[in-house]
């Protein structure tokens, strides 16, 4: 495939409502010039084409949000196989080190706190979902605006000034 034609189809797929829409208005003023029908025929073959595009829009829009949740399900799962193993790995040593200092200053009630607080990371990162991403944006206002989560991504990463 030439480069000229990915970059086409690439704005295509961006822009796949937008263009769905234009060429089903032109087929719906299209499909009574190509019919010629009786005059008084002229609406009602209007009507059925404008019928037959905004079902084929429905099914077309619907399997495509259907393959982006699938897309974004798959995605959060890795996500969050990462986290926990990444996350796991670190409570480990806080455990393991909790342990060892269990001897000195650290008291069996604090031991087991550590470690319910382990649990309950965990518990939270087996619970990563979509619809918790969705909240969680809501709640931080971040729904309504990107540039409050670049300023968190620029944060996370040590950038200045944000």
């Amino acid at each position: 495939m030439s480069a000229r034609t990915e970059l086409v189809l690439a704005h295509f797929l961006r822009n796949i409502e937008l263009w769905l829409s234009g060429i089903g208005v032109v087929v719906i003023l299209l499909a009574p010039w190509l019919m010629a029908p009786a005059p008084a025929r002229y609406w009602k073959v209007v009507a059925a084409t404008a019928i037959v595009i905004g079902v084929l829009h429905g099914l077309i829009f619907w399997l495509v949000r259907r393959r982006q949740r699938r897309i974004r399900g798959i995605l959060i799962a890795r996500v969050r196989a990462m986290l926990q193993d990444e996350i796991n790995n670190r409570l480990q040593l806080v455990i393991a080190h909790a342990t060892a200092s269990e001897r000195s200053a650290m008291t069996t009630e604090s031991l087991t706190e550590v470690r319910r607080s382990v649990r309950e990371i965990t518990s939270l990162l087996d619970g990563l979902t979509s619809e918790r991403l969705r909240a969680w944006e809501s709640y931080y206002g971040l729904d309504r605006d990107d540039a409050a989560l670049r300023q968190i991504d620029a944060r996370s990463i040590g950038q200045p000034g944000a």
